[in-house]
């Protein structure tokens, strides 16, 4: 689920979900909760092409 939208790594490793309090990544065999950044109010994340950053 997402308060805004979603966003795929480019080779679809994450899936990243924007929220009120911050941005959930999303990773694994069942796409579980991966990592939670908080910062409010994000509205853009940039992945590395190769997802090392």
């Amino acid at each position: 689920w997402t308060e805004t939208y979603a966003v795929w790594s480019p080779l679809g490793t994450y899936l990243a979900t924007f929220h009120w309090r911050g941005v959930a990544l999303w990773a694994g065999p069942k796409f579980s909760q991966f990592q939670k950044f908080f910062h409010p109010d994000a509205r853009f994340i940039s992945f590395s092409p190769c997802e090392n950053y």
